[in-house]
């Protein structure tokens, strides 16, 4: 078993506990990738979100569906999707759900596993198709499609190949020098950019995503390494890293 896999089935034996400390909830888990599909064009087909404007929106970053219209798959290719199911006359299935689902996101996030919760489950199964997968998984007809929780391995943002050449970082060394450069300090470390466009670009990025990006392309430390230093979640690093890469990319094709 590789570490993808041994990972998945830490996930799936936490839902399963979680499953057995609410007994009023009931679960059904989707691995693979036709039926998540299939079940998040339903999704998107039935749901009616209000629509995202200049000002009011949920990621410009990430946009979801209420953001870009043009996004057909309400589970946005999620590799793994959970459904959590309730007593449709349970008086707290909502709430049960939603905590439910946060032990799991919690467990998922210190395995490096991203997540996302989705409300409005129900729009799921509203379908031929949907009523076909809730009797596969022998949902009872009592129960209701509460909300979805999307696990899946978050995508690397190409590294930035100009790092290798553009970066050189300062190691104590007394024939080196740095007339040209733009420094940057970085917690106890001291970076230095030779390139002044990568640097200006850098400068423009905010204190988080700059020193995200410095220490793991330019110091060499991995997402875990940083989190360690920031006493932060290794998501909530890759979150700066990956928002900080999109923008130094836009404001590098800028200049060009």
């Amino acid at each position: 078993m590789n570490d993808k896999e041994r990972i998945e089935q830490k996930i799936f034996d936490i839902t399963i506990f979680t499953w057995e400390e609410w007994n009023e909830i009931d679960v059904g888990i989707a691995q693979f990738y036709t039926v998540n599909e299939r079940l998040g064009r339903i999704k998107r087909a039935n749901s009616k979100p209000k629509m995202a404007t200049e000002t009011s929106y949920v990621s410009k970053e990430q946009p979801s569906i209420a953001d870009d219209p043009t996004i057909k798959n309400a589970f946005y290719d999620a590799p793994t999707v959970i459904t959590l199911f309730a007593p449709k006359n349970f008086l707290f299935a909502t709430e049960d759900c939603a905590v439910a689902a946060e032990n799991m996101m919690l467990v998922a996030d210190s395995l490096g596993v991203g997540s996302c919760y989705i409300g409005a489950g129900w729009t799921v199964f509203a379908d031929p198709y949907g009523q076909e997968i809730l009797q596969k998984w022998g949902i009872r007809k009592d129960y209701y499609a509460v909300m979805q929780l999307l696990l899946g391995y978050p995508r690397e943002e190409d590294n930035l190949v100009l790092c290798q050449d553009l970066v050189q970082v300062e190691r104590g060394t007394n024939d080196t020098y740095f007339y040209d450069c733009v420094s940057f300090e970085v917690l106890h470390f001291t970076i230095y950019v030779s390139d002044e466009t990568l640097g200006t670009a850098l400068h423009r990025l905010t204190e988080k995503q700059r020193s995200a990006i410095l220490l793991r392309y330019f110091q060499g430390m991995n997402d875990r390494e940083i989190s360690e230093l920031y006493n932060v979640s290794r998501s909530a690093i890759f979150s700066r890293r990956s928002r900080g890469l999109k923008k130094l990319k836009m404001l590098l094709s800028e200049r060009k």
